[in-house]
């Protein structure tokens, strides 16, 4: 029961994180492109790397993909920020599941 509450609370920091990322005074369409630029022609996703996986980005235009983590751990479901700086995924790189930045 001690790890759902952990993990929700995980959970929670990471979406207050995500929501309280690129806000700034500015009219909509602005705030829209401003949002849309830096994810524009990246994609970030997971692949399995022997009993683990790893995160990556690849530039679509190029097709070349960047591993951006390197251990033998479990790498999972990343997640773009709304300013696309940032990604957030789950590893068990410390021996258990936790939001990383």
């Amino acid at each position: 029961m001690n790890s759902i509450k952990r993990s929700a609370a995980l959970l929670a920091v990471a979406l207050l994180f995500f929501w309280g990322c690129g806000r700034q005074e500015t009219s909509a369409n602005d705030a829209k492109r401003q949002a849309r630029r830096p994810l524009e022609g990246r994609l970030v996703y997971q692949r399995g790397e022997g009993e683990g996986s790893e995160i990556y980005v690849m530039d679509l235009a190029s097709r070349r993909g960047r591993r951006l983590t390197a251990n033998d751990a479990a790498d999972e479901y990343p997640r773009w920020s709304p300013d696309g700086r940032s990604i957030a995924f789950y590893s068990d790189r410390d021996g258990t599941r936790q939001i990383y930045v």
